[in-house]
């Protein structure tokens, strides 16, 4: 999918300068980052919008400060997953 987006010439010139032909993955980044703290996609959406591993999304995401939406029964779950492999 194409998508156009239109910004003034001065901020596009001062965003390739600073970005170069990075423009367009930073642009397809932070709609997938914003999307995916709105709600808007699954963390495996986010994965595949830009071509990551679950685990390099995780990843991705820690390093710009955006944290998984866990709830406490999926890591209460987790602990106890834990403790069964522990006490095996």
């Amino acid at each position: 999918m194409h998508v156009n987006l239109d910004i003034s010439k001065p901020i596009e010139e001062a965003l390739r300068r600073e970005l170069g032909d990075g423009l367009e993955v930073a642009t397809r980044e932070a709609l997938a980052i914003e999307a995916y703290r709105r709600g808007k996609l699954t963390h495996g959406q986010f994965a595949e919008m830009l071509n990551l591993t679950t685990d390099e999304a995780d990843g991705f995401l820690k390093e710009r400060g955006v944290y998984l939406d866990v709830t406490l029964q999926e890591i209460q779950d987790d602990v106890a997953s834990l403790r069964e492999l522990v006490s095996r």
